[in-house]
């Protein structure tokens, strides 16, 4: 048996990667599908948060070394914990948003479909 070009878009990795919503043709997805990316939504926040706080904390530990202490190590140590901060920080953020589009993919595919019908 030979696949068809379809079949094959359809089960190809980087495909289903991009959209695991691909598989299942529209009729098929309920409301189990909807509430399942509102909870990957907030998921990806609660991750932003999270790397925010982490980079907020390295950030001001790396100010206060600086600021409150006469040590040299401290303050190497300190100038060397501030740009880990921001590093973070960008880091989380750009993953935030990488995955905020691909969120968005899916879920502009599924906000097509009237929800209150069956």
């Amino acid at each position: 048996m030979s696949k068809t070009g379809e079949e094959t878009k359809r089960y190809d990795v980087t495909n289903i990667l991009d959209d695991p919503y691909c598989r299942f043709p529209k009729e098929e997805l309920i409301l189990r599908d909807h509430l399942a990316i509102d909870r990957t939504v907030l998921a990806n926040e609660r991750t932003l948060l999270a790397y925010v706080r982490t980079a907020l904390a390295i950030f001001v530990a790396g100010v206060s070394f600086i600021q409150f202490f006469d040590s040299i190590l401290m303050a190497v140590l300190g100038w060397i914990f501030v740009p880990i901060g921001v590093f973070i920080f960008v880091v989380g953020f750009l993953r935030y948003k990488k995955m905020a589009n691909r969120i968005q993919k899916i879920g502009g595919s599924l906000s097509d479909q009237d929800i209150g019908n069956p």
